[in-house]
């Protein structure tokens, strides 16, 4: 049966492709829950105010594959964002991508030896990582007024010292972007629209707790880097096929 080369050097190339995607070095950033909690969420309900977030708490990161792999606690660590405009009910668009209309971490990692220490110069305002997201909207409302806060895609940089503690390059792409049931956020309004965690005396919403994880990628690299050097990939091994340079061969 006769086979020709450019099939087996296709799906080299395929399997190469799919082989850059996977296996990167995570890192798992925990959202204090229970006592430990803490945070606002606000909307002014005017149907073009942006969602804000601020002082959610970020108890610890866990590196898998990384140099330095395992759970580190995080000094003072508190999440703040700004989306953007609305989209639909309970939805709300991208920020520009510049503080404050973006997600940000701040805080230390807690140095292996020495418990409430900030590692490598760090202090309690050092931003450990910032991004971009592409979208964030309330899910499942219950009828007590809780939903769950999911952010779409966070794409972004970590601080340098912690990229250099895990071992990673600084740039990351999330796997899982604060999303799913442990996310909680309790205390919003029933209607959609409505304001909620804003003006006098209206309760703030704490944050319950969950996780987002984020893969590291190579500085400077995007999904279209890789589509770039795939298309450049076939464009040789075509140009090859056609002069002649690859044969078929039987099997």
């Amino acid at each position: 049966m006769q086979r020709r080369m450019w099939i087996v050097l296709l799906s080299g190339l395929v399997t190469a492709f799919c082989a850059f995607g996977g296996g990167d070095p995570t890192t798992e950033w925990t959202i204090a829950s229970g006592s430990a909690a803490g945070g606002t969420y606000s909307y002014d309900g005017t149907g073009t105010g942006d969602l804000y977030g601020s002082g959610i708490v970020v108890s610890s990161v866990e590196g898998t594959g990384t140099s330095n792999d395992g759970s580190i606690t995080i000094l003072d660590g508190l999440l703040s964002f700004q989306s953007g405009a609305p989209t639909g009910p309970w939805a709300w668009g991208p920020g520009n991508g510049v503080a404050p209309d973006s997600l940000t971490v701040t805080g230390c990692i807690e140095t292996a030896q020495n418990s409430g220490i900030c590692i490598g110069g760090e202090t309690t305002s050092t931003v450990l990582l910032q991004d971009e997201f592409t979208s964030v909207g309330v899910a499942n409302l219950t009828s007590f007024g809780a939903g769950e806060l999911q952010f779409g895609t966070l794409s972004g940089t970590l601080d340098t010292t912690v990229a250099a503690y895990f071992g990673i390059p600084s740039g990351f792409v999330s796997l899982n972007p604060l999303s799913g049931d442990d996310n909680s956020v309790n205390g919003l309004p029933l209607v959609a629209g409505s304001a909620f965690g804003v003006g006098g005396g209206t309760p703030t919403v704490s944050s319950q707790g969950g996780e987002f994880t984020l893969a590291a990628v190579p500085e400077d690299w995007s999904l279209s880097s890789t589509l770039g050097i795939f298309a450049f990939g076939l464009a040789v091994f075509g140009v090859a096929r056609r002069f002649g340079l690859i044969k078929a061969v039987v099997f």
